[in-house]
């Protein structure tokens, strides 16, 4: 898998499993940082 570009997110009170420990905030993380990627967010068209 290629990765050219990355971000690092730092979920605060998350030991291992952000999406089950932070789940409002790792909701609303993942796609902001995907179009920061340039990724598609959304369902598939």
């Amino acid at each position: 898998m290629r990765a050219p570009a990355k971000i690092v997110v730092w979920f605060e009170n998350s030991a291992h499993n952000a999406p089950f420990e932070e789940p409002d905030l790792f909701v609303a993380t993942v796609p902001r940082v995907a179009r920061q990627l340039g990724v598609a967010v959304g369902p598939p068209q």
